[in-house]
């Protein structure tokens, strides 16, 4: 089974036990939000490999990550504005603690802001963000090389 297959997405968002922007936003700015965030919002999407992705995560990024074989995705969003941030979420297949945190460590660099949590099942996931995020007014080129640089540095740290 190839990581396209493994893909994290049995419940739609608003039935989450976990709200994964809070956790973002809490990872980069260093404190809960001040209201509740919001989970569904409208955000231009694209079909890519049989399922629904954001359209400014790069077609090579979402390749190079579902091919890590190491890691399961769990969520990744492309970001809306300064509380709905840019993130990547992932399950390590290694359930180590001490890895996970090694992993975490590594990945933490940078704009590239990363913490470890328990997900869904009591399993470790890691959260990987950074504070830039789509703008359809604006020149994404910063987040675009983002998505196109993560894969490899998860690689190096997994």
């Amino acid at each position: 089974m190839d990581n396209y297959q493994k893909i994290f997405r049995a419940r739609p968002s608003n039935y989450r036990l976990i709200n994964y922007e809070a956790e973002v936003y809490k990872l980069i700015y260093g404190r809960d939000p001040l209201s509740n965030l919001q989970l569904n919002y409208r955000r231009p999407k694209k079909e890519y490999r049989s399922l629904y992705w954001d359209n400014m995560i790069p077609e090579k990024a979402i390749d190079e990550l579902m091919n890590i074989s190491k890691i399961e995705i769990v969520d990744m969003n492309q970001g809306k504005d300064s509380k709905l941030l840019t993130h990547f979420i992932f399950r390590p297949i290694n359930q180590d603690q001490e890895y996970v945190e090694r992993v975490t460590q590594m990945l933490n660099s940078g704009t590239t802001k990363a913490k470890f949590g328990v997900g869904v099942g009591n399993k470790l996931i890691i959260y990987v963000a950074t504070k830039n995020w789509y703008r359809p007014d604006a020149n994404n080129d910063l987040l675009i090389k983002w998505w196109n640089e993560l894969p490899k540095k998860i690689k190096k740290s997994v």
